[in-house]
């Protein structure tokens, strides 16, 4: 429920802004990055029940649009044959919902499979993030974050 507020909180602030980085005016269609195999994801429902359900700002939008293929490389790394579309998107601006982002892998191939099955724009948003502080320009990006949080502060457009 907590994970839910913290979306919809943000997504109330900051979805234009998101949109505008993406290309769009506006998102007209919400999905959720689906586990990496066709098993894993049937048994992990908690993300699209959270979108789809549990959070009122994307609950009327959300669509269960992409699917796990079972193809694709193992580990975390872009593969166009890790997701496939279940529908046509007809130009439709969608917005995409992860739970973790560690390398980005798992996103950008679903945003590839979103595209391929005809959406315009796709813009996303991770939900939780893994942070090494050791790992490339990780520290200097925990050090350049403002002191105290505020909801007001776009991660877009700061």
């Amino acid at each position: 429920m907590r994970l839910a507020a913290v979306l919809w909180k943000f997504l109330l602030n900051h979805e234009e802004c998101v949109a505008d980085a993406a290309g769009a005016r506006a998102f007209d269609l919400v999905a959720v990055v689906p586990s990496k195999t066709p098993e894993q994801d049937e048994r992990r429902d908690r993300l699209r029940a959270l979108a789809g359900e549990t959070c009122g700002h994307t609950s009327s939008r959300y669509r269960r649009v992409l699917r796990a293929t079972g193809q694709g490389a193992e580990g975390r790394y872009f593969d166009p044959r890790r997701y496939a579309a279940t529908e046509t998107l007809d130009c439709r601006h969608v917005l995409l919902i992860d739970d973790m982002w560690t390398s980005g892998a798992s996103g950008q191939s679903a945003a590839h499979a979103l595209k391929e099955g005809g959406a315009r724009t796709v813009g996303l948003v991770a939900i939780g993030r893994f942070i090494r502080r050791d790992y490339a320009d990780h520290g200097a990006r925990l050090d350049a974050l403002p002191q105290v949080f505020d909801w007001a502060t776009c991660a877009v457009h700061r």
